[in-house]
C-alpha cells in the first residue's frame, strides 16, 4: 500500500491502464478510493473489470471500505525480475504518512537540482 498525489504515475512514466488518476478531489472527507496494479486486478478479479469493485482496505476483521477508481501497470519495487504480488494505491490527501517521498521529474540535467 502506498499514499500517492495526484501525477504520482505520470511523474514515474507508470501507464494509467484503466480508469482514472487521483484528483486534488480525493480527500478525506470523500468515499476512499484506491488504485490497483494490474497483476492485483488479474489476482483479485480475474478477467472481470475491477473499476467500481469495492473491497476493504486495512486491518483484518474492518478496515475502510474503498472504491477501486483505476489500474496501472506494475512497478518493479524488490526485485527487477519480479512484479509484485499485490500493489495498492491510496491519495495522499485520504491518509498522509508521516514521513513522505518526493519524486521529480525535470527538462533539464537533473544534477543542476542537487545540492
Amino acid at each position: 500500500m502506498r499514499s500517492a498525489s495526484p501525477a504520482y504515475f505520470s511523474t514515474l512514466g507508470i501507464p494509467i491502464i484503466s480508469g482514472r488518476d487521483f484528483t486534488h478531489d480525493d480527500r478525506a472527507d470523500t468515499v476512499a478510493v484506491a488504485i490497483i496494479s494490474s497483476s492485483t486486478a488479474r489476482r483479485l478479479f480475474g478477467a472481470e473489470d475491477p473499476l467500481g469493485r469495492r473491497l476493504f482496505r486495512g486491518s483484518a476483521g474492518g478496515g475502510i471500505l474503498t472504491e477501486i477508481v483505476g489500474v496501472v501497470e506494475d512497478v518493479r519495487l524488490r526485485s527487477l525480475s519480479q512484479v509484485n504480488d499485490v500493489e495498492f494505491y491510496r491519495p495522499f490527501r485520504q491518509r498522509p504518512n508521516v514521513a513522505a517521498q518526493i519524486a521529480i521529474r525535470v527538462r533539464t540535467d537533473p544534477s543542476a537540482f542537487v545540492t
